[in-house]
């Protein structure tokens, strides 16, 4: 039986946010390491949950008049998810048997 640990990045190796960066921050850095989605860290250094394109995309159509010039004054805590990326134990084996489930 496989763990999750197989599949880990060792946390200094990990590209992340705080989720009071602002889009322009974001988009920065996605395209510098051409990612399609990054982790957020919160205010305590815990798993805040995953950011997307799509997130910043839906964020720009339903935001009038936002440029890219304005993203800078747009925090990610404004950015609607999408989806909701729960974090595992490193001993998870599959199932919903982490906590709080």
């Amino acid at each position: 039986m496989t763990t999750v640990a197989f599949f880990l990045i060792p946390k200094q190796d990990v590209i992340f946010l705080e989720d009071r960066a602002t889009m322009r921050q974001t988009l920065e850095k996605m395209e510098y390491h051409r990612y399609t989605a990054v982790p957020l860290i919160g205010e305590q250094g815990r798993y805040a949950g995953t950011l997307t394109e799509g997130d910043l995309l839906w964020k720009i159509k339903n935001t009038p008049d936002l440029t890219f010039d304005n993203t800078s004054k747009i925090s990610l805590k404004q950015v609607p998810r999408r989806m909701q990326t729960l974090p595992v134990g490193i001993n998870h084996h599959g199932g919903t048997d982490w906590p709080g489930h």
